[in-house]
């Protein structure tokens, strides 16, 4: 089955079979556009798990990144989910129909699945099954307290193992897999002011510069599919701002970067102790301010002119 043999004039759209059917609702989430009811009712009557079965995994995979990386993904789901196709296709997904959140969001989890998706707004792969994926965890974890609220402790581990799962279901390869579990894993992180540079040191050494980008445009999309925020929460902002101070700590130059140590100072008749400490640190700060190349000669110059100085 090919998607030129689905007619996709304004006018007519023809289902002949379960392929067909599945085919369908990718082109709503490719073009974006909603399927009219007689042609949705005829995807539904088509629509046959039976038939779905024999389907090959390429081809489920190919009618499911469709719908991930179509112009508007949520179309996509939300046609599986009328023709009676996402409990086959997505399980994990469609179990959050009806599943109510809490105060900061709008939408049931399905709901605020699919527009998370919808909010990656290039169509990166990771980034939007992460988007899509990011509280799969949340359906099983589900605990709703007597004020009606519900809770979803560690959505984000058990998310993990189960995205894991589903995309290896689909057949994805690993690196993939790898980066949309990372993203699923981490996307609950939680900055505070209470974060010691050691905590922010440990936190920058297991993520990459790009995987903080995914991460950062996860949280936006995952705000966005909430409905009801859609700003960059600021302890967003304040981490960044730490985790480039350390960094620019880290880069800064150093004692032990500099052209001449220890054992050139020894060379040139100085004993270790307090004076050769302080001839380091004030080659550092020159070099820092940039009035003295980091550069042997030019470090020793000075080391010769500063033993004059003091009668050494």
């Amino acid at each position: 089955m090919s998607v030129s043999s689905i007619d996709l004039t304004p006018t007519v759209i023809s289902v002949q079979d379960t392929e067909s059917a599945l085919r369908l609702c990718m082109e709503s989430a490719r073009n974006d556009f909603e399927i009219e009811p007689a042609t949705l009712a005829a995807a539904r009557a088509a629509f046959s798990v039976e038939q779905a079965n024999a389907l090959s995994r390429d081809t489920v995979r190919e009618i499911f990144e469709g719908v991930v990386t179509g112009e508007k993904p949520s179309r996509g789901f939300v046609a599986l989910s009328e023709i009676g196709a996402l409990a086959w296709m997505l399980p994990e997904l469609a179990q959050g129909e009806n599943l109510s959140q809490n105060r900061f969001h709008k939408h049931d989890i399905f709901f605020h699945s699919v527009y998370a998706c919808d909010a990656v707004e290039e169509p990166n792969l990771p980034l939007r099954l992460a988007a899509l994926l990011h509280d799969i965890g949340k359906s099983t974890t589900r605990r709703v307290a007597e004020d009606g609220e519900a809770s979803f402790h560690n959505h984000e581990v058990v998310g993990a193992r189960q995205t894991a799962r589903i995309l290896k279901r689909f057949g994805f390869d690993a690196d993939l897999i790898g980066k949309v579990t990372f993203l699923v894993r981490n996307h609950m992180f939680h900055y505070t002011p209470e974060w010691t540079d050691q905590a922010v040191r440990r936190f920058v050494k297991r993520v990459s510069p790009d995987q903080m980008n995914d991460l950062i445009a996860l949280r936006i999309a995952d705000r966005k599919g909430s409905g009801k925020r859609a700003t960059i929460p600021k302890p967003i902002f304040d981490f960044l701002e730490h985790m480039k101070r350390i960094r620019e700590e880290e880069n800064e130059l150093k004692v032990r970067d500099l052209a001449i140590g220890g054992a050139e100072l020894s060379e040139l008749g100085l004993k270790p102790g307090p004076l050769m400490g302080d001839l380091l640190k004030l080659l550092l700060a020159q070099v820092k301010s940039g009035h003295l190349a980091n550069e042997r000669t030019a470090l020793e110059a000075v080391v010769r002119s500063e033993l004059g100085v003091r009668g050494l």
